[in-house]
């Protein structure tokens, strides 16, 4: 075992699997080949998933695949109480399942943009990259760690928000399930580098939900 052992991650997901398992062995995290040797279990992020598992019909979501959902779903089962850390696509599977969120299946102004989100914990502002046009929409059990306002539109399934209607409305990039340990980052932090926002807020996020609980 490493010296500076900080916990065993498993990453499920084949997108960019093999970075971000490099980027948590490059901060002392050990990784293995199985979610039974885990102490944190990691879903990335690739394509929508498909809006029948949060309970609604295709308004703005596309590309799903089916066998992608079905591996991400068995391994949410078997993680168990697990801490789990959702990225991107991960993120929007978590806050589903086990949650019981739901999305909004399109939103404007964040693929490929970078840009700042705020902290409601501390009031500190990063500098975030992003590759999603979905967002999450949590229930009353989530804290909601950190906001940004870039959408105009927000697309969902029997309701759409758009920014004329004078109605406000946080673009929500991360947020937390202390009930399933469900950590859910909209961002990428595997495609930044040590120094980086992107890269050091998902560790100091580490630190507040699984080090200190």
């Amino acid at each position: 075992m490493r010296r500076d052992f900080k916990g065993a991650v498993f990453v499920q997901g084949a997108f960019a699997n093999q970075t971000t398992a490099n980027m948590f062995y490059r901060r002392g995290y050990e990784i293995v080949d199985t979610i039974d040797l885990a102490d944190i279990v990691v879903w990335t992020g690739g394509q929508d998933i498909n809006p029948h598992i949060y309970g609604e019909k295709p308004s703005g979501a596309v590309g799903w695949s089916e066998r992608r959902d079905a591996d991400d779903i068995a391994a949410v089962e078997k993680a168990g109480n697990r801490f789990k850390i959702g990225l991107c696509r991960g993120a929007q599977l978590l806050n589903c399942l086990p949650n019981n969120g739901s999305l909004w299946q399109h939103v404007d102004r964040h693929s490929g943009m970078d840009h700042s989100v705020r902290d409601l914990v501390t009031g500190k502002a990063y500098t975030v990259n992003s590759l999603h046009h979905q967002q999450m929409r949590p229930t009353d059990k989530a804290e909601i760690i950190a906001v940004t306002n870039l959408a105009s539109i927000k697309e969902g399934y029997n309701k759409k928000w758009h920014c004329d209607n004078n109605t406000p409305d946080d673009d929500i990039e991360a947020l937390f399930y202390p009930d399933t340990k469900s950590l859910c980052l909209q961002w990428h932090p595997e495609f930044s580098r040590p120094g980086e926002d992107a890269h050091d807020y998902l560790f100091e996020l580490l630190d507040r939900y699984y080090h200190a609980a």
